[in-house]
């Protein structure tokens, strides 16, 4: 269907051009040199996202069966980034599911029942379609359909079609960081020009989802979680004594050391910072930075998040045995990312085979091992620790007193608006 679709096109596209003209770079086009005709378009096909069309249309959205078999719509307020409210909560579903139940149901009610049903327990549809006389086996959803078959049916159309395809591979919400991996580069793999992946609930609000209304969920977790009257949460309290680990970090400001203690079940329960030959308010941010984490990490918050946004701060970048350490709370991250499943090897974060610490610099992607040829040559992932001013060439720091940058010269810091400087 797809060679037909593209054969035509382009066939349309050359009798134009015998009309009005080919485009006006044809001569100097890749079309030209594959020995195609003069045609009238540089490109004849795209699959362009369609889930609003498809809506209106009473199809699915793409070249995959639907989300779900019944669902639930979430109209979101104006404005909404979603990550608000919903402004209101529809019951949607095929047109397939609709009128297959409406042969075999009495009343609107109770198809609308059976719909709710499917909605709130996905998992259960082969169960409730059998119950209404349906064989589930003709009403199969995108989640049920392995990524890998999403992307060979998604590089089966891209093969005739000019421009990109629009495809979601809809992922469940058990799905892993290496299923979205192989999916991309599956999809590298065969050519496909973009592909999308969306791991369902990985947003506190999508504008399509199954299950249970938000707010019967949100009980079941105020039940579980360590919480006052007025809903905030409470603190776990902090045992007599705690075991924990010591990391150094050589930063910008200074020879800083992590210590992160951790509770029965060896996760992160509280972090301490220290610092050395930091003058200035360095020590009191980091004393209120460690009783913030700490205050987090016992309140029952994701270490991820936190590691997510100290990550990546920056004041006073340095290397640290191959590391880049942007800041002292980049350091903290990088040191909590270490131990988020407990001690794991003492020893400095840029540490030679620390697999989280060295961030993938010299790192060899999944891609390259295919021949890329990017890939890193012999011997270059050792070569990780650069020295003295090289270390600083490229780095540009914001400064400690002013508004300014600084820049890096003779082995020192210095700012060009205040005169702050700063030496190894």
């Amino acid at each position: 269907m797809a060679g037909f679709i593209n054969k035509t096109a382009w066939d349309e596209s050359a009798q134009l051009a015998a009309e009005r003209g080919p485009f006006p770079e044809y001569e100097n086009s890749a079309l030209r040199t594959r020995g195609l005709p003069p045609v009238r378009n540089s490109s004849v096909i795209t699959i362009a996202p369609t889930g609003t069309i498809s809506r209106l249309a009473d199809c699915s959205s793409g070249i995959e069966p639907h989300f779900a078999n019944a669902w639930w719509s979430n109209v979101l307020w104006k404005g909404s980034d979603g990550a608000g409210e919903a402004g209101e909560r529809l019951l949607d579903a095929p047109k397939s599911v609709w009128e297959a139940l409406r042969e075999r149901l009495d009343d609107e009610e109770q198809v609308r029942a059976v719909l709710e049903q499917l909605a709130d327990a996905p998992d259960d549809a082969e169960r409730i379609f059998t119950e209404n006389g349906i064989d589930p086996a003709h009403f199969r959803t995108s989640m049920l359909i392995s990524p890998e078959a999403h992307v060979r049916m998604q590089a089966a159309w891209q093969k005739y079609v000019t421009n990109s395809v629009s495809k979601t591979i809809n992922m469940p919400n058990s799905a892993t960081i290496e299923d979205v991996e192989d999916a991309y580069y599956l999809a590298w793999q065969t050519e496909c020009k973009a592909v999308t992946v969306y791991r369902d609930g990985s947003k506190s609000m999508q504008v399509l989802e199954t299950g249970k209304d938000s707010d019967t969920a949100d009980a079941a977790v105020a039940e579980d979680a360590n919480m006052d009257k007025n809903g905030f949460l409470v603190p776990r309290e902090r045992p007599a004594a705690v075991l924990g680990i010591t990391e150094r970090v050589r930063t910008g400001h200074g020879t800083m050391y992590v210590t992160v203690n951790f509770d029965d079940d060896n996760k992160p329960f509280e972090l301490f910072t220290a610092i050395g030959k930091a003058g200035g308010s360095e020590p009191a941010h980091l004393e209120g930075l460690s009783r913030m984490v700490s205050l987090c990490l016992r309140s029952g918050i994701d270490p991820n998040a936190i590691i997510y946004h100290l990550s990546g701060i920056t004041s006073e970048p340095m290397w640290d045995n191959g590391v880049l350490i942007r800041s002292a709370e980049d350091g903290v991250a990088h040191v909590l990312k270490k131990h988020l499943n407990g001690p794991n090897n003492p020893g400095e974060v840029g540490a030679k085979n620390d697999g989280v610490a060295q961030l993938g610099l010299f790192t060899t992607p999944k891609f390259a091992e295919s021949g890329a040829a990017y890939a890193p040559s012999a011997g270059q992932a050792d070569a990780v620790q650069p020295s003295g001013d090289y270390q600083r060439m490229h780095l540009r720091a914001d400064c400690a007193t002013c508004p300014g940058r600084v820049i890096h010269q003779e082995g020192c810091m210095r700012c060009l608006d205040c005169g702050y400087t700063k030496c190894e």
